[in-house]
């Protein structure tokens, strides 16, 4: 992530992520379930939203400690003078004093609420900040100090001997450890000359407990009355190092990744993952269920029949574009008897009886089938019978059901209307507007009773197993095979009556009206030739279909769902919440690997940070 395109794709994921999160907690009935995500999302991208600033903004420094510590007096010492209120009475620092240089200071991002007080800093790129006590009685002192620490970079956590297991203290190390960069300071230490290297010892137990790793860039022991000894001067020297704004921006880098652990660590996805694991069981119940019904209704000779029937006409009709440029007339004449024929069976189905208008609604259904493309789906669906589509509505029905018991039925797209008329796929040529103003009028003089929903969902299914089929067909030796030979003989052949009329015309030598019938017939025999070898292949192809186990699978495939499928709310909820979840983890392993292979900082000043699984980066 040390990139600067790579740094920006990062920023517009986690943009991303933060409006996927809003959203899904707006329109969650439980918006617990994602809000502890949206806040950490939120405060990331709130400090981290412009990447231009990681190396102009000053390194914040703030100053970390219990009531009676010697904190102030610490900040004092560090900036060479008394600035910041010394005191028996605790506590004695009730606003934050800020050392800030000159140049500095148009760059200070803390909120005016705060009320800081602002002194003149010896270093420019270094903002030191006096915090209030975490431990103090007065509970605003702990609220402006954890505000303080989402503007902070490094903080240097002020401890004396007497306090180092100070329990409020040691919760706000624990909430920050592993977003900040951390100096530790043992403060007061000339009152324990005789017990220092016991306090070290002690001191650095504990820190390691949290999951720092404690070293001689990190941990002082010093006296706040004494600047000129023990680690004092060591710590003068590590914090008051010029930093380029290179190593400003690197160090800014690093704190953002650690943000982005924290804003994306994996157990905040828990809840969503069980609610995913429910929807997955619900959805697997139901489609247990509805296999069933399949079952049931394509064991039935006349729907096995009608299904292989309407997907054998859908195969031919994909064909036409993957067949070549020799057999596509063949293949689309023999597409359009078939659909003259299918239509007529359809009409048939629908007649009730000999009559003028039923034999006129017979006529009309044959030839529109023919002249548009249209596939008869109805033809399965009559087949299928009524119960088949009760059931539909009733898997449907209890889907949406499933999302209002676990709060999610807002997630869920808006149900749309269904054609009366949806069995259709685009047809393979352009139909004329009066061929589809003469089918809005035969609908609405003939209407058929057929549920549109189980049509729409019957005409997905036969489709995509209609062009996934089609495209099998000439795979393989045997398909590559068919495809030469069934355009091999009428090219040749055309091939070949061209350079005979070529030749006559080059000799000037006429050929006689026998020349031109024998040339036909002989192309037209080379054209049946190859629409055998076409059809032989298609044919052992569609008696090898299976309609139970085929409709089956495309049905309750995971990659298909169609708009009226019953199960499409289930399943694009579901997929929503896996995709949220996936994108955050995405983000996490990418910070990971960032954080785990960083770009090394060019100075020591920057601290000690733990990690989530109890190691730190110290430096």
């Amino acid at each position: 992530m040390s990139g600067r395109g790579e740094l920006e794709y990062t920023y517009r994921c986690l943009r991303d992520l933060h409006q996927e999160a809003s959203y899904l907690r707006d329109r969650m009935r439980d918006a617990s379930l994602v809000q502890e995500i949206f806040q950490r999302l939120d405060m990331t991208l709130a400090r981290w939203g412009n990447p231009e600033e990681l190396g102009r903004r000053p390194i914040h420094l703030l100053f970390l400690g219990g009531t009676g510590v010697g904190k102030s007096e610490l900040f004092n010492a560090l900036v060479g003078r008394s600035v910041s209120p010394v005191s028996p009475i605790r506590p004695s620092t009730h606003q934050p004093y800020i050392a800030v240089a000159p140049d500095d200071q148009p760059l200070l991002d803390f909120p005016p609420e705060f009320q800081p007080v602002l002194v003149k800093g010896n270093v420019s790129g270094l903002i030191l900040v006096d915090a209030p006590d975490i431990d103090s009685l007065m509970t605003d002192h702990l609220q402006t100090t954890e505000k303080l620490l989402e503007h902070t970079d490094i903080v240097l956590l002020v401890v004396d001997p007497d306090k180092r297991a100070n329990f409020d203290v040691h919760r706000q190390i624990r909430q920050w450890a592993t977003r900040l960069r951390w100096y530790f300071v043992l403060n007061k230490m000339d009152l324990y000359e005789h017990d220092m290297a016991e306090i070290r010892e002690d001191f650095d137990r504990r820190l390691a407990e949290i999951g720092f790793t404690p070293n001689e860039n990190n941990r002082f022991l010093l006296s706040a009355k004494y600047p000129e000894r023990y680690d004092f001067p060591r710590l003068r020297k590590i914090l008051f190092t010029p930093r380029s704004p290179e190593g400003r921006r690197l160090l800014r880098r690093d704190i953002f990744v650690r943000h982005l652990l924290y804003g994306t660590a994996p157990e905040l996805l828990q809840p969503i993952a069980q609610k995913i694991q429910a929807l997955q069981a619900a959805e697997t119940k139901l489609t247990q269920w509805m296999h069933q019904r399949y079952l049931e209704a394509l064991n039935r000779p006349e729907v096995a029949g009608a299904f292989r029937q309407v997907l054998g006409e859908s195969i031919w009709g994909h064909l036409i574009r993957d067949c070549g440029l020799f057999m596509k007339l063949p293949v689309w004449v023999r597409h359009r008897l078939g659909l003259l024929m299918l239509g007529y069976q359809v009409g048939r189905l629908t007649m009730g009886g000999v009559s003028v208008f039923g034999l006129l609604r017979l006529g009309v259904s044959a030839l529109l089938t023919a002249i548009q493309g249209l596939l008869p789906y109805r033809k399965i669906v009559f087949a299928l019978g009524p119960e088949f589509s009760n059931d539909l509505e009733q898997v449907q029905v209890e889907a949406r059901r499933v999302l209002e018991d676990y709060g999610l039925e807002k997630l869920a797209p808006p149900e749309k209307s269904v054609p009366d008329s949806p069995d259709r796929r685009e047809p393979s040529s352009a139909a004329t507007s009066w061929i589809e103003e003469l089918e809005n009028v035969f609908n609405k003089i003939f209407p058929l009773d057929v549920p549109p929903r189980t049509l729409a969902l019957v005409q997905s299914a036969v489709d995509q197993m209609a062009e996934d089929t089609s495209r099998n067909i000439f795979r393989g030796l045997g398909g590559r095979l068919t495809w030469i030979l069934a355009n091999l003989f009428p090219a040749g052949m055309l091939a070949w009556i061209l350079y005979r009329l070529g030749k006559a015309w080059w000799d000037e030598y006429y050929p006689s009206g026998a020349f031109y019938g024998n040339a036909l017939g002989l192309l037209a025999i080379c054209f049946l030739i190859g629409y055998w070898f076409l059809t032989r292949r298609v044919y052992r192809r569609i008696r090898n279909i299976q309609p139970q186990q085929m409709l089956i699978r495309y049905l309750t495939a995971e990659d298909f769902c169609p708009t009226d499928s019953p199960f499409r709310a289930l399943r694009e909820v579901r997929c929503r919440l896996e995709n949220f979840c996936r994108e955050v983890t995405q983000l996490h392993d990418r910070a990971c690997q960032a954080l785990g292979q960083p770009k090394p900082l060019p100075f020591a000043g920057v601290g000690t940070a733990a990690t989530a699984e109890g190691k730190s980066d110290a430096q």
